[in-house]
């Protein structure tokens, strides 16, 4: 079905949030084409339109840097959009504060709740995930990982560590790397 729908996708960096998300959109692509959806079972509807967000290098034109680059985005899916499309987004407002990303962010994703699109957000910033589930508003799934490695499973819940830690130690960036 579609209409009113946001999914909050959260966890730690290389749990496969962004290629979960991917996935979904390319199986919409397929499906809409009459192709093979790698699925056990899988309940789909003609979208009109599928947009993806993603952070993109800045425009060199854009006078308001990467930040303006990101928000014109928004925007344009934001106006395009209708009940009857799929969006992906993977985090936005990369380049500010942790207040104004969860204000700026949470008021596009009020414009699409009141658009109508299903929207996938996918982020590590379970602050605003929680924020729309303390007002009852969305579904939160989350990849699972056990102990400090990705399982590749999509599970309800909403994750609150990003594991940036052990990324930046697996790249040689910790204490005994650098000192």
């Amino acid at each position: 079905g579609r209409g009113r729908q946001l999914i909050f996708l959260t966890g730690p960096n290389s749990g496969g949030k962004t290629s979960s998300s991917t996935g979904a959109q390319h199986a919409q692509i397929l499906f809409q084409a009459g192709g093979y959806v790698p699925a056990k079972k899988a309940k789909m509807t003609i979208a009109d339109h599928v947009y993806n967000q993603v952070v993109e290098p800045n425009d060199l034109l854009d006078e308001e840097g990467g930040l303006g680059s990101q928000l014109r985005r928004s925007k344009e899916i934001l106006f395009g959009c209708s009940p009857h499309s799929f969006i992906v987004v993977d985090d936005l407002n990369e380049a500010t504060t942790f207040e104004e990303k969860m204000e700026i962010t949470g008021d596009i994703l009020y414009g699409f709740l009141h658009k109508g699109p299903s929207t996938i957000y996918v982020s590590h910033l379970y602050q605003l995930a929680q924020k729309f589930q303390e007002r009852g508003i969305g579904d939160f799934l989350q990849v699972e990982f056990n102990g400090t490695r990705p399982t590749y499973r999509i599970v309800p819940g909403i994750s609150t560590r990003s594991h940036a830690d052990l990324v930046a130690k697996r790249i040689g960036i910790d204490d005994n790397s650098i000192s």
